[in-house]
């Protein structure tokens, strides 16, 4: 009988070296990104090519991220309209993420425009970022591609990202098997201790 009294603490103590063991899981992470020519451009635009308005300025999205396993997704699309168009003077892009989950927060990324646009997708845009990477609490979002990033020179060009995180999210089933063990250890304590009275 001792021995078993015994074994409800060892067990227990099992149970908690195994939840601090367990690794953490894919968490959630939201954001939206605004992006803004400065001075502002008639013959380019960056937003949400593919919802239902034009003209947007913002791209929202959702991802299941992987603490060391990065998720590819985009940020929005550039998109060039017809007609000839040639950079004389530094053109400003600012692109800003806005995280919602799993932290509040914004990070910037900035860069200048140059080249021309000719008819029959002639001349090339290229955009020089002055950062590859923001952070924004354990999320970091990194450019995929090469910097400079090359535009078409008519119709949308997408930009992607990988994104990282470092939240340690526990799985949310383990809280689930944790809690029914130490239930279930709990009713075989009690019976126990029925049986040795």
């Amino acid at each position: 009988m001792k021995l078993r009294a015994q074994s409800i603490p060892i067990a227990i103590g099992l149970v908690i070296a195994a939840l601090a063991a367990v690794p953490a899981s894919a968490v959630t992470v939201s954001y939206q990104t605004s992006g803004y020519f400065s001075p502002s451009q008639s013959y380019i635009t960056f937003g949400c090519y593919s919802c239902s308005k034009d003209g947007l300025t913002a791209y929202s999205s959702s991802d299941w991220v992987e603490p060391g396993v990065p998720a590819n997704d985009k940020l929005g699309w550039f998109n060039v309209v017809n007609g000839t168009h040639r950079i004389t003077s530094p053109i400003n892009f600012s692109l800003t993420v806005t995280e919602t989950e799993p932290t509040n927060g914004s990070n910037t990324f900035t860069g200048s425009l140059s080249g021309s646009i000719r008819s029959g997708n002639g001349g090339g845009l290229l955009l020089h970022f002055n950062q590859v990477a923001v952070t924004i609490g354990t999320e970091t979002y990194e450019l995929t591609g090469t910097n400079p990033f090359s535009i078409n020179n008519h119709g949308p060009t997408e930009l992607d990202a990988e994104i990282f995180t470092t939240s340690n999210a526990p799985e949310p089933s383990l809280y689930m098997l944790t809690g029914s063990g130490f239930v279930g250890l709990l009713v075989m304590a009690i019976r126990r201790r029925k049986q040795t009275v």
